[in-house]
């Protein structure tokens, strides 16, 4: 519906009587019967503003009034106005006043001489629809501001060029540690534990660019204002909050207390999967090799007792005990490994080593750090290390056609226990083939001790595994690193 086919109420705030009459005049024009209101001073308009049963539609201002004036004057006026569309008129040319006046927030500036019905009809219009569009903005904006306030999730918006963080809610802060002020000043890349998540965080987004939205959550470790290390899932989406600017929304899941419960729970799996081997490990080490050793000793007593083709067979079916006695031996000790014998990780390595490389087919260069024997790493780190030592074993005889096989188990200068292999084989794309399952034990072993596990792989380039654990959360007591 038209705003002049509506009966619309204006506060006239004029002290000159004729000016009065000649507004009265022109507002009668276009629309028959309003219902228009006088003040002759500010404290007459306030009065009217704060008491009047009427709901006023638009306020004409004179900016020369017996007690106030001026930009004090609009000021006042606008802080009782509230959503009332407030029109200067003025006797005064002022531009840069003018200009001043419309940046307070008044919804125009007519010049008295310039005064016309029509002009000072549509300036009412154009006021009205202005505060009725700003009003659903700010609706708008409330509603906005509510969800990302009153989300359960930690959100921030952030620049998308620089991820500096220009938002964040009030669960963001909570759980960060930090205050408004110092989120502000940080970039978001700051919140990662370290560069190899921060570019685990760059990868997500180069694969995810293609998207118009980042539907997909990824996990990452974060730290808090105190360095607690949290296990978050992150989604991202591009915003556009001006014009010629784009952002990034960033909201945040913390799974901290989901990731300790399944890490539990794989490490109670894991336990009693070793427990099974060990106990099949010992069966076959101590009874079905003792049986077969007391099989030989019986095949032996009945040598003498026989002769020609039949003697041949009682030496071949000897040599096949053998053969399987060695076969047990050594599957035994790959299924029970040597940390149920109190021998260290370096031993239990070197057997594994042997176990692999019988017959010195591969060249195996082992570097151990001694200082590791002084750490007391619990046996469940240890277990671990070696069944992924294991696994890459297997997966080099069976797959690499390398000549050479490195070994490093060491502690750096950040007191990380850092495992590396690697080979010279014929290597892999390892963006194909990450997803292996052989591969994916490794790097759940890796993270049940918090630790990073990066494959480095290309064709005709080899193959190299690195495991990196922080010494602190896996030891009796952390070692000085000189």
């Amino acid at each position: 519906m038209e705003v002049n086919a509506l009966k619309y109420t204006v506060l006239v705030i004029e002290d000159n009587l004729g000016d009065f009459v000649l507004i009265q005049d022109y507002l009668e024009e276009h629309q028959p019967t309003p219902i228009i209101l006088r003040a002759t001073t500010f404290a007459e308009a306030a009065d009217v503003l704060e008491k009047t049963s009427y709901k006023i539609d638009a306020i004409l201002l004179d900016l020369s009034l017996p007690d106030k004036s001026g930009e004090n004057l609009i000021e006042e006026i606008l802080v009782r106005s509230k959503d009332i569309p407030v029109i200067v008129l003025t006797g005064y040319s002022d531009e840069k006043f003018a200009v001043k006046s419309l940046s307070l927030g008044i919804a125009d500036y007519i010049l008295k001489d310039e005064l016309t019905a029509i002009n000072i009809h549509k300036s009412i219009i154009y006021g009205i629809e202005r505060m009725k569009s700003l009003a659903k903005i700010k609706t708008s904006e409330k509603r906005y501001s509510d969800l990302f306030q009153f989300t359960p999730f930690p959100i921030f918006i952030c620049e998308k060029d620089t991820f500096k963080i220009v938002q964040a809610n009030d669960k963001a802060i909570k759980q960060y540690g930090y205050s408004e002020s110092e989120l502000l000043d940080l970039v978001f890349c700051k919140l990662f534990v370290n560069e190899n998540e921060y570019k685990k965080f760059n990868n997500y987004l180069k694969s995810e660019k293609s998207k118009p939205q980042f539907s997909d959550a990824k996990e990452f470790k974060q730290k808090t204002k105190k360095n607690k290390i949290i296990d978050v899932e992150i989604i991202v989406n591009e915003i556009q909050l001006e014009e010629d600017k784009k952002y990034f929304s960033i909201m945040i899941n913390d799974i901290t207390e989901k990731k300790q419960f399944e890490d539990k729970l794989t490490k109670a799996i894991i336990n009693t999967q070793e427990e099974e081997r060990f106990d099949i490990g010992s069966e076959l080490h101590e009874n079905v090799c003792q049986i077969l050793a007391a099989t030989k000793i019986s095949l032996g007593m009945i040598k003498d007792e026989i002769n020609g083709e039949a003697a041949d067979w009682l030496i071949q079916s000897q040599g096949y005990i053998d053969m399987a006695n060695k076969e047990i031996r050594s599957i035994s000790h790959r299924l029970a490994p040597a940390f149920y014998e109190n021998i260290n990780l370096e031993e239990a390595c070197l057997t594994l080593i042997k176990t692999f490389n019988p017959e010195d087919k591969y060249k195996v260069n082992f570097l151990f750090d001694n200082r590791i024997k002084e750490l007391g790493l619990n046996r469940e780190l240890q277990l671990n290390l070696y069944r992924i030592l294991q696994e890459q074993l297997k997966n080099i005889i069976q797959y690499a056609k390398a000549s050479t096989i490195d070994l490093e188990i060491l502690v750096d200068d950040d007191n990380t226990l850092v495992m590396n292999i690697k080979d010279d084989g014929i290597g892999f794309d390892s963006e194909k083939k990450m997803k292996g399952i052989g591969l994916a034990n490794m790097k759940r072993r890796s993270m049940l001790f918090q630790g990073d596990f990066t494959l480095e792989s290309s064709p005709n380039n080899g193959c190299q595994i690195s495991i990196e654990i922080p010494i602190k959360e896996n030891v009796k007591e952390k070692i000085k690193v000189k």
